[in-house]
């Protein structure tokens, strides 16, 4: 559903003594799932206004769901696929900065244009917005939306703010592979430049940041970490009696390639002892090559309201924070939604041992283990958990109760802080 100018003007009158505050994504809502956290906190105080994007995939349902809770915030969904014209538009100066990248390596709308095919469309949408609004900042959720943020900010005269969830000058590159790591250090650099401010996901995302700069003091003024906790009531505590061991993993997709083709063959060994749930968006191929086990011992569950799966999770004992494309080096510093979820639940964490995961288990001592990939090390974990399930379940509770000095109402603050 995208709401057009007339309907646009009408919604902002009733609210014209609240400051107005513009929130851009190259995403779904539903698949950016802190941004929703920012303007549900924000909306109380300010008057939000999100220009994202509407996927008729898993994500539809959810974010109609999120849409539907928040009467008081402005959303103007691009759809792809009804917005047709537009669509063939962006993807062609796409297509075509991508032929000019190596041409002009120093061109910043050339770079963002190259980067994502959603960019120019989204910049589209962004500036008519601006001409019927005023709107004192602008945030930029990730990079394809970084371009368009300080475009209308430049042009709205609004103060420019990005929130970094990822270094994306790590992310692996699908496409032009030659141009594209330069254009996302291109892009990110003079963005954070640009910024009045600046909040990042996990220290070390705000490290590498900082690291792209030789003088890095001004842009660490303004910047702040807001950790991705989750609501402290979205949590309870529940004790788990069952006889088997129950492991839990969450994503928007359950596919091939995520570290659970790794960690299944390896749990097969205990199917007798074990339960993993999944929930998310199942593939085909992994249905496929995991069949026998999707009989025995895994259970698939549709993907959830991120409300509703955090309060799912209190009915399990170990949360799988796994990685495996560790060649993508913006999975060894990030930390995940779900790593945060597993904390505040009391689950026992078991995680890849990406550098950002190996110091959140140091930092939160008790709270789980961080373990090598390979087939052997994956063993003796899970062999550990086997063996220690009561003492993990006696600790539940301590560390849930631990886990309350980290919420979403603490990190909300300093969001709000960074604005006013």
């Amino acid at each position: 559903m995208a709401f057009g100018k007339a309907s646009f003007i009408l919604d902002t009158q009733s609210n014209l003594n609240l400051e107005q505050i513009l929130l851009l994504t190259t995403a779904s809502l539903a698949a950016n799932p802190r941004l929703v956290k920012e303007f549900e906190c924000l909306k109380e105080h300010f008057k939000c206004t999100v220009i994202c994007f509407s996927h008729q995939d898993w994500s539809a349902p959810l974010s109609q769901k999120i849409i539907a809770a928040n009467p008081s915030v402005n959303f103007v969904q691009i759809d792809r696929k009804n917005e047709l014209f537009s669509t063939i538009w962006s993807k062609v100066l796409h297509k075509i900065s991508i032929r000019l990248n190596p041409f002009f390596k120093s061109s910043l709308r050339i770079a963002a244009f190259a980067s994502n095919d959603k960019t120019p469309q989204l910049s589209k949408k962004t500036m008519s917005i601006v001409d019927q609004q005023k709107f004192t900042h602008i945030i930029a959720h990730n990079l394809g939306a970084f371009y368009p943020a300080i475009k209308s900010a430049k042009k709205s005269k609004a103060k420019l703010q990005l929130d970094i969830e990822d270094f994306h000058p790590g992310e692996m590159p699908y496409f032009n592979a030659q141009n594209e790591p330069d254009n996302r250090q291109l892009i990110m650099k003079k963005t954070l430049k640009k910024a009045e401010h600046i909040t990042y996901a996990s220290p070390m995302i705000m490290e590498e940041c900082l690291s792209l700069f030789e003088n890095k003091n001004s842009i660490e003024r303004k910047s702040t970490v807001v950790n991705n906790c989750f609501s402290e009531k979205e949590f309870i505590y529940k004790l788990n009696n069952s006889d088997k061991l129950k492991l839990v993993w969450f994503s928007q997709n359950i596919s091939l390639g995520r570290g659970l083709d790794q960690i299944i063959p390896v749990l097969r060994r205990y199917s007798d002892q074990i339960e993993l749930h999944l929930f998310g968006n199942l593939y085909g191929d992994f249905a496929k090559q995991f069949k026998n086990e999707l009989d025995n011992f895994i259970t698939i569950h549709k993907p959830l309201y991120q409300t509703r799966l955090n309060l799912t999770l209190a009915n399990y004992d170990i949360g799988l924070a796994i990685e495996s494309n560790l060649s993508d080096y913006n999975r060894e510093i990030c930390l995940t939604n779900k790593i945060w979820a597993y904390l505040q639940s009391g689950l026992f964490i078991l995680a890849s041992n990406t550098k950002a995961q190996t110091r959140f288990l140091k930092e939160h001592k008790d709270s789980g283990l961080s373990s090598p990939m390979d087939e052997e090390s994956l063993s003796e974990n899970i062999k550990y958990l086997i063996s220690n399930i009561d003492d993990i379940r006696k600790n539940k509770e301590t560390r849930f109760e631990e886990s309350k000095k980290f919420s979403w109402e603490r990190e909300q603050i300093k969001l709000k802080n960074s604005i006013k």
